[in-house]
C-alpha cells in the first residue's frame, strides 16, 4: 500500500461510481462471463459461427474464392472478431456482420428468472467493459446505460 496520491481512486471513474464503489452499491462486469453462464454467446462462439458462414458462403463459389476465404481465414487470429466481422462483410455487404451477430445473440433462450437475481442484489450501480443484453433484461430494462467515454467520467 502507499500514500502515493496518485494511487488514492480509481483514474478515470466518475466521482458517483467511487462512492458507489466505497458504499459497496456498484457491481463490476469485466467480461462475458456472466452471459455466457446463462447461455448467451461469447467471442469465442461467435467467431466459430463466423467462420463458419465465411466457409458456407466462399463454397458456394469457385476455386479462386474458396481459395481467398480460405487465405483470409488463416490470417485472422482465432477469436478475432473485428477481422472476422470484416471478412463476412466482405462477402455478405456493408454491416452484414453486426446484423449477424444481433441475430445470433437474440436467438438464445434465456432464464429471465435466474438471470433476475442479480436485480435482487444490492446495489445501484452496474459498471461494466462488456455491456450486453442480458444485463439490461437483468434489471428489466431500467438501467442508464453508458456507452461515450464523456459519460464514464474524465481521465486525470
Amino acid at each position: 500500500m502507499t500514500n502515493d496520491p496518485a494511487h488514492t481512486r480509481p483514474i478515470g471513474l466518475d466521482p458517483h461510481v467511487i462512492r458507489k464503489i466505497a458504499e459497496e452499491q456498484a457491481l463490476f462486469f469485466l467480461g462475458s462471463g456472466y452471459a455466457a453462464a446463462y447461455g448467451q454467446l461469447a467471442t469465442p462462439e461467435i467467431c466459430d459461427k463466423f467462420r463458419t458462414a465465411i466457409t458456407l458462403e466462399a463454397s458456394r463459389h469457385g476455386a479462386r474464392i474458396q481459395s481467398e476465404a480460405a487465405d483470409s481465414l488463416a490470417a485472422a487470429g482465432k477469436n478475432d472478431l473485428a477481422r472476422l466481422a470484416q471478412i463476412y462483410d466482405h462477402y455478405h455487404g456493408t454491416d452484414a456482420a453486426k446484423q449477424y451477430i444481433a441475430s445470433l445473440l437474440t436467438r438464445q433462450d434465456i432464464d429471465l428468472a435466474a438471470v433476475g437475481v442479480i436485480a435482487d442484489l444490492p446495489l445501484s450501480t452496474v459498471v461494466t467493459t462488456n455491456f450486453d443484453l442480458l444485463i439490461e433484461l437483468a434489471f428489466n430494462n431500467q438501467l442508464d446505460v453508458c456507452f461515450e467515454d464523456e459519460q464514464r467520467g474524465t481521465s486525470k
